[in-house]
C-alpha cells in the first residue's frame, strides 16, 4: 500500500525509513543502514504505538510517498548505493514473491531473531539521524 503524506509540520517526508523499535533484527538492520549510509542520506523514526499504523513492517518515505514491504528495502538500497545494490539482484522475482518472502520474515521475527524488552534509543552518534 503506498499512501502520501507529510508531517505535522505539513513538510512532505523524504528518505525517512520508520521502524519497529522492538525488533532485533530491525534495529539490526537500521545500524547496518547508518553505518553504510556515509552521505547521510537517509533518517530514522522509530514506529509509534498507533494502532493505526501496522507494525508489522517498515515503511520507507521518499516524496512524500509511503513505501513498506520489499518496494521499501528496494528504494532503501537504491537510496544508499554501494553494495548494497548487488541485491536488487532479487528484482527478477516478481514482487507479490519478495513481498511473500518479506512478510514470512516480518510475521516470525520476534521467534527468529528476538524482541528487545525496550524501544531503541539512539546513540550520541546517531541522534541527528533520528526523527522523533
Amino acid at each position: 500500500m503506498n499512501k502520501t503524506t507529510s508531517n505535522n509540520d505539513g513538510l512532505i517526508l523524504h528518505n525517512v525509513l520508520e521502524f519497529d523499535g522492538y525488533c532485533v533484527l530491525c534495529n539490526w538492520a537500521v545500524n547496518l543502514v547508518l553505518q553504510i549510509d556515509k552521505a547521510q542520506k537517509i533518517k530514522v523514526k522509530v514506529l509509534t504505538e498507533d494502532p493505526n499504523v501496522k507494525n508489522d513492517t517498515l515503511y520507507f518515505w521518499r516524496e512524500g510517498r509511503r513505501l513498506e514491504e520489499s518496494e521499501a528495502v528496494f528504494a532503501i538500497i537504491n537510496v544508499i548505493g554501494g553494495w548494497p545494490l548487488l541485491l536488487n539482484f532479487f528484482k527478477i522475482f516478481p514482487k507479490k514473491f519478495n513481498d511473500y518472502i518479506y512478510k514470512w520474515v516480518s510475521r516470525n521475527r520476534y521467534s527468529l531473531f528476538g524482541k528487545n524488552d525496550f524501544c531503541r534509543i539512539p546513540t550520541e552518534k546517531d541522534k541527528s539521524r533520528f526523527i522523533t
